[in-house]
């Protein structure tokens, strides 16, 4: 997790909205993209970070962008443990 953020507005008919943001830091690792029929995007696409400021975009892209300038930049995933030889795992 790159940052939480919370905020509390006035919503529909005057009641409280509770918002929570948490922004990850990620890596694509594969897959495709694709639109949400229905559901809360109506278009994935992916976009060159220098062309972002030109795009529509809600303040929280901008809290991401200005997390990814100050962060070092990612290590790769460990994806396997080596075992020592002769250990078994405990169950």
């Amino acid at each position: 997790m790159a940052a939480a953020e919370f905020d509390v507005r006035v919503g529909a008919y005057g009641r409280l909205l509770h918002a929570l943001r948490i922004i990850y830091r990620a890596s694509p690792e594969g897959g495709e993209l694709r639109n949400e029929t229905g559901g809360s995007t109506d278009q994935a696409a992916w976009f060159p970070l220098e062309g972002i400021s030109t795009l529509e975009r809600t303040g929280l892209v901008d809290a991401g962008l200005r997390l990814l300038a100050a962060a070092p930049p990612l290590t790769p995933p460990i994806t396997r443990y080596a075992r020592p030889a002769g250990r078994t795992p405990h169950l």
